[in-house]
């Protein structure tokens, strides 16, 4: 269909709509993706990336911790845990761009003054009770699968940290602990 086939109505509303609006961020690795996978187009001549975007990503994820005054270390009077969750509800579409996306966000809460530090944990694990030893699943379920310590001088900012997380974007959860010292 061309714009001539248009009624006036249509062509004053299609030239109406605004032309600035801007993508999503990461829309373009999602479609490629998307097409990728289900072998609509091939990735060509692009196996270094495979190499790279993995290394980039670690290396700004790591970068995320560093930046900050990382010498005065977390004040545990001013300590908040940050726990992920993870269950069904949990979709990573690209795992090289949620990586770099987690340690950017990481960079920028350092860069704010608040810092943090953390790790991802892996599905398998043990839980040890009067029971005896139970081997943990990686099904549905919901489960930790990671954790930050960020100081944060108030309850309210520490929530706000974890609502900016790209965890919760992803259909994760998140518990915000405060520590307590002995």
């Amino acid at each position: 269909m061309e714009i001539d086939d248009l009624t006036p109505d249509e062509r004053n509303a299609f030239k109406s709509l605004s032309n600035e609006r801007t993508p999503p961020d990461l829309l373009e690795s999602e479609i490629i993706g998307q097409l990728t996978a289900r072998k609509l187009i091939k990735a060509k001549g692009k196996k270094w990336k495979r190499i790279v975007y993995p290394v980039a990503a670690t290396f700004i994820f790591l970068l995320g911790f560093l930046v900050g005054d990382v010498e005065r270390g977390i004040n545990k009077e001013e300590a908040y845990m940050l726990i992920l969750f993870e269950d069904e509800n949990f979709h990573v579409r690209n795992s090289t761009d949620a990586a770099i996306e987690y340690g950017l966000w990481n960079a920028k809460i350092n860069h704010s003054g608040i810092l943090m530090d953390g790790q991802e944990l892996w599905n398998e694990g043990y839980r040890i009770s009067t029971n005896g030893v139970e081997k943990l699943s990686s099904a549905h379920e919901s489960r930790i699968t990671g954790y930050f310590v960020l100081e944060a001088t108030t309850e309210e900012e520490a929530i706000a940290v974890a609502r900016e997380s790209p965890h919760v974007k992803y259909g994760g959860s998140i518990q915000v602990k405060r520590f307590r010292v002995r």
